[in-house]
């Protein structure tokens, strides 16, 4: 069943109108690209949740306080590769700045490759290359509340260019199929124009209303790449002798699954009570938890872990890869913090003391992910000594550590043989297995 609540529609109007009242409309659609890359990403994740994600730490970064990685890069989306400081600018002004004009974001056009995909992109810059030829086309979309799209063209001829016409209209679902219920279509007197291939008359205004479904029920939701969602991607275009105006649903998907265990702290470590072959793993996972292996990461994958950890556990190429702790067999002590309750503390060993290059090693002395081998405190045994008379001959074999049988001389003495105690190669306590993930911040 088909939730209206749901639907999601397009009014394109066409329109007479100076293409200087609309000048700055185009960034719009860069904007509705990094919402749809960021909602594949992300999945499930709010409107507002991104928005919220990219301005505060667009708003960092402008304070000076968003710090760059060792390779330079910043990170402006969870879940998504590290950003020069080029795309962050560029990036951050189209999603939070008022006054970021088509002017400028067409000259930064190549700075959202990584977040507006191809087909975005080109939808901003057949904008753009319209309003210059006199057809400004505004779009207004409410990402938090998608259930329609409204995008108003206004034509006023430049110069002499002679008659313009609509020449053709095309909407499409990503999956060709998909049930008819779920298939985008539209209606209006816009759909007619392009049939007939009717002139674009200023001061006419035409419109097509498009109709994207999506289903009710979550149970009945169906996968995309993996993901469960509740309607296909669309594409709608309207095609002029002018250009082409494009608008891209991106799928809807389902929030993701809720953590299986509570927010954490990037960095964070907790013990679970399965391992890591076991079902329940997959979820820790897809929430972005990993096992405490020891396992070298990328720097530009995860900026926020490394931002937390550094190499304090070891890296294998500084400023390329870091290392999260090998907790597997350990035991877990608490820092000693120049508390005294480690003696030794200063004596603590490296993190990874396998590494043969020099400052790759990770922590060592009296600092959080340094190691301490096993060892047996220092202590003694008393032993009391003993004199033996012996009744005659020369007193008892081997049997006592001192002996003054043979009189007139000298005691003699023989050695102790101390029998080793226990049968395991290694002093422990009573103690249960569990696994140690750490949260890295980032969901695969």
């Amino acid at each position: 069943m088909v939730n209206p609540r749901l639907r999601k529609w397009i009014a394109i109007c066409v329109a007479a109108g100076s293409p200087l009242a609309a000048q700055d409309t185009c960034v719009a659609l860069l904007r509705h690209g990094i919402y749809n890359t960021t909602h594949t990403l992300q999945v499930g994740a709010s409107a507002s949740t991104i928005y919220n994600q990219v301005c505060s730490n667009y708003n960092s970064y402008k304070a000076g306080t968003l710090k760059a990685d060792a390779s330079g890069k910043f990170g402006l989306f969870s879940a998504s590769a590290s950003l020069t400081k080029e795309e962050v600018e560029a990036i951050g002004q189209a999603m939070c700045s008022t006054n970021y004009s088509d002017a400028t974001a067409n000259n930064q056009v190549d700075s959202f490759s990584s977040v507006v995909s191809d087909a975005g992109r080109n939808a901003f810059t057949d904008c753009v290359h319209e309003a210059n030829a006199g057809l400004v086309i505004n779009t207004s979309y409410d990402e938090n509340l998608p259930n329609f799209v409204t995008i108003s063209a206004r034509y006023t001829p430049l110069g002499n260019p002679g008659t313009q016409h609509v020449t053709g209209y095309d909407v499409k679902t990503d999956n060709p199929n998909a049930p008819a219920n779920l298939k985008a279509s539209c209606s209006g007197n816009l759909v007619t124009a392009a049939g007939s291939q009717q002139v674009l008359t200023p001061g006419a205004v035409l419109t097509m209303t498009c109709q994207r479904p999506a289903l009710n029920d979550p149970q009945n939701a169906f996968l995309i790449l993996g993901n469960k969602a509740l309607a296909y991607g669309a594409t709608v275009t309207v095609t002029t002798d002018l250009g082409p105006v494009h608008f891209d649903f991106a799928p809807l998907y389902l929030p993701a699954a809720p953590s299986p265990i509570k927010p954490a702290f990037v960095g964070e470590i907790r013990s679970m009570a399965f391992q890591s072959n076991d079902s329940a793993f997959h979820d820790l996972r897809a929430n972005g938890w990993m096992e405490c292996d020891g396992s070298a990461l990328n720097v530009s994958e995860y900026p926020e872990l490394f931002a937390a950890l550094a190499n304090t556990w070891g890296t294998t190429n500084i400023g390329v890869t870091f290392k999260i702790p090998d907790l597997r067999g350990q035991f877990l002590r608490g820092w000693n913090h120049s508390s005294n309750a480690d003696p030794e503390a200063n004596g603590r060993t490296y993190a990874d003391p396998t590494n043969p290059h020099a400052g790759w090693t990770g922590s060592s002395g009296d600092a959080v992910g340094s190691r301490q081998a096993d060892a047996f405190a220092q202590h003694h045994h008393d032993l009391s000594e003993m004199f033996l008379d012996a009744q005659s001959g020369h007193g008892f074999a081997g049997s006592a550590p001192r002996s003054n049988s043979n009189a007139g001389q000298a005691p003699w003495t023989t050695p102790v043989s101390v029998t080793a105690v226990g049968n395991t190669y290694e002093t422990r306590p009573k103690n249960v297995a569990v696994m140690y993930v750490i949260y890295t911040g980032k969901r695969p």
